[in-house]
């Protein structure tokens, strides 16, 4: 009887250590991963930035205005910008800069328009912000109606400047908002222009 009970009382013994073990065993019963600390965030993936090389061109639409030294008023009008080049590093590129202004007199009176084409050279500031300069000639005409020339061009020395900042942009394509300035020296003296325009533009 002895003997029995001891056998008795160690099977039960080997079976309440037995299965908890077994239960700890079974699948999905592995307690889950532990929180991460307070304060830990994934990193952002950081936008690819424009890749700039070989040619470029753009053009850009605005408004703008035109002074000179005698006009007690501006002219206001629309402005427009054409620029082609090509990248000579990747910040910094040389390019022909044609800007212009023309303003529609009322009551078709005709349209004075004023142009300043320039070789400039553009340089990115940062990624998105970016100055050009440049120098070149001034050209100013007064067309009738019809287009036709009614005075006789004048042309003289010229230069500009202008600073943007990309709105949007990818590695080969940019949406940007620039401020451009201008000043032609003429005989007669000197005009000025300026324009805000939403440029786009090809790398």
């Amino acid at each position: 009887m002895l003997w029995s009970r001891l056998v008795k009382h160690s099977l039960i013994a080997s079976l309440a250590l037995l299965v908890p073990a077994v239960a700890a065993a079974q699948p999905g019963s592995y307690a889950p991963p532990p929180p991460p600390p307070p304060g830990y965030y994934a990193q952002p993936v950081a936008a690819p930035e424009p890749v700039r090389r070989g040619f470029l061109i753009g053009f850009s639409l605005g408004g703008g205005s035109i002074t000179c030294d005698e006009c007690t008023d501006s002219l206001d009008g629309v402005a427009l910008d054409i620029h082609l080049g090509g990248m000579i590093t990747p910040q910094l590129a040389l390019m022909f800069d044609g800007m212009g202004v023309a303003h529609s007199f009322e009551e078709g009176g005709g349209t004075l328009i004023h142009v300043v084409d320039t070789i400039a050279a553009q340089y990115w500031v940062t990624p998105q912000f970016w100055i050009k300069g440049g120098i070149g000639i001034g050209r100013l005409s007064v067309n009738d109606a019809d287009g036709e020339e009614v005075v006789a061009s004048e042309t003289g020395s010229a230069a500009m400047f202008g600073i943007g900042y990309e709105l949007v942009s990818s590695r080969t394509f940019a949406l940007d908002l620039q401020l451009r300035g201008a000043v032609a020296h003429y005989d007669e003296g000197d005009i000025q222009m300026g324009s805000l325009n939403l440029g786009v533009n090809w790398y």
